[in-house]
């Protein structure tokens, strides 16, 4: 059979599958922090229903029920140190914590494991197609509460469905990139949705994802149709300011103090966030190599105030005070090994394809979100996804996995000696001939 390379360049889209639509349902779930409560004789036990179906999506891939990566083929090494050194110093703050955190970096391990697994070959469009109803039902339940209740912006009153906003403006960028012929005035109209809906949740990490998003789709033939968002963003926000809404405000000035623009503001967010700070350093200078342990910032609070205080925010402050200059050395390695492949292709994200600047932007909005997040098992799941960026398939159709190294075979021992017996004599000499077969 002959082979057609226009045939193999035009592959039929990719459909969703009962695998993709696993995924979709267990990374909602994560979303939702969504717990069941099962009363026993003695105590009531809480439970996650996210992680038996995790565990049933990893198995799911590992017994190799779609055509994915060998997942042993897939593992990160830079992830498997990090994630060891954060069990191992979990046990040092207790047996039952050290149990504890085994088992939820194992699942967590094996999940995101599986997910590049699947989505190095597969297209990663698939898990967004499956993926847009599950996050479209929980933001709009999310907006509903909200407004029901009486709150007509500030919508992160409810744990972990906030983190959505996040990363909206990853999967608005997806979304249009995923479609070859998606019209100009409907992606414009998107993204100024997107930015609006951000403005008035007041997820200051979601106001810097959207401005990535932004550059990183901004097309050099065409940069006033950006214009668009931005105006929307500014249209409301001057309504903020003309309707005397002090939240959505003072969530702006603080990423404006930022590059100093206006003064830092005064609230009880960045009161907390200094504490921790204070109290971080204080912990890390009794122990700067190995830090506290793993959950040891909130052990240690809880034992010296007698009260359940906001852990640590951002996962570089937690690693150095908890982890300890070993644990933020491996994930700076992690880093820097995931920048160093996806720098390596092309100089740089604004030059590159569509996949490239999609793989970029899923890896700034993960970092941004992790780096200022407090600790929980969504920012888990995300944290150990950064590790896969290089390896996942952002293009439109199926891609084979690479071909594994075959080394040869050694030869057998009489095979050499055969060899060696019709290897023709050779001399060091220079006027030496060779002798005859």
């Amino acid at each position: 059979m002959s082979y057609s390379p226009t045939a193999e360049a035009s592959p039929a889209p990719p459909r969703v599958g009962f695998i993709d639509v696993l995924f979709a349902v267990s990374t909602g779930l994560l979303f939702t922090s969504f717990q069941l409560y099962l009363p026993t004789e003695w105590v009531t036990i809480r439970f996650y229903p996210t992680v038996p179906l995790m565990v049933i999506t990893t198995l799911v891939v590992v017994l190799g029920f779609g055509r994915e990566r060998p997942i042993l083929r897939t593992l990160s090494l830079p992830l498997c140190l990090f994630a060891g050194i954060y069990v191992l110093s979990a046990f040092s703050v207790g047996f039952d914590n050290g149990v504890r955190e085994l088992v939820q970096a194992t699942v967590v391990f094996g999940f995101v494991t599986a997910f590049a697994a699947r989505y190095s070959t597969h297209s990663l469009r698939q898990f967004f197609k499956a993926f847009a109803p599950v996050a479209v039902l929980i933001l709009g339940y999310t907006i509903y509460w909200h407004i029901s209740n009486g709150f007509y912006f500030q919508w992160k009153r409810l744990g972990e469905p906030k983190a959505l906003f996040d990363l909206l403006p990853l999967m608005a960028a997806a979304w249009i990139w995923s479609r070859n012929r998606f019209p100009a005035v409907l992606g414009v109209l998107l993204l100024a949705l997107v930015g609006v809906l951000i403005l008035l949740s007041g997820e200051r990490k979601a106001y810097v994802a959207f401005i990535l998003a932004l550059a990183l789709m901004l097309n050099p033939r065409h940069p006033l149709a950006y214009l668009a968002p931005l105006a929307a963003l500014a249209g409301v926000y001057f309504a903020v300011q003309l309707f005397d809404v002090p939240y959505i405000t003072r969530q702006v000035n603080t990423l404006l103090a930022l590059v100093g623009l206006v003064p830092a503001p005064d609230s009880i967010s960045s009161v907390q966030r200094a504490w921790q700070l204070h109290v971080g350093m204080i912990l890390f200078n009794t122990s700067p190599l190995f830090g506290v342990g793993t959950n040891g910032f909130s052990e240690i609070t809880r034992r010296m105030y007698s009260e359940n205080f906001v852990g640590l925010h951002g996962e570089f402050l937690r690693i150095l005070v908890e982890n300890g200059i070993v644990g933020l050395t491996a994930y700076l390695l992690l880093l820097g090994g995931v920048v160093a492949r996806l720098i390596r292709p092309l100089p740089g994200a604004f030059g590159a394809s569509r996949e490239h600047r999609v793989a970029w932007l899923w890896f700034l909005s993960l970092l941004v979100y992790t780096s200022f997040e407090g600790a929980n098992q969504l920012l888990m799941v995300l944290q150990y996804s950064l590790a896969y960026v290089p390896l996942l398939n952002f293009g439109p159709t199926w891609r084979p996995p690479p071909a594994a190294a075959e080394s040869p075979r050694p030869a057998s021992r009489a095979a050499r000696r055969g060899e060696r017996r019709l290897k023709p004599a050779t001399s060091s000499h220079p006027g030496a001939t060779p002798a005859p077969l």
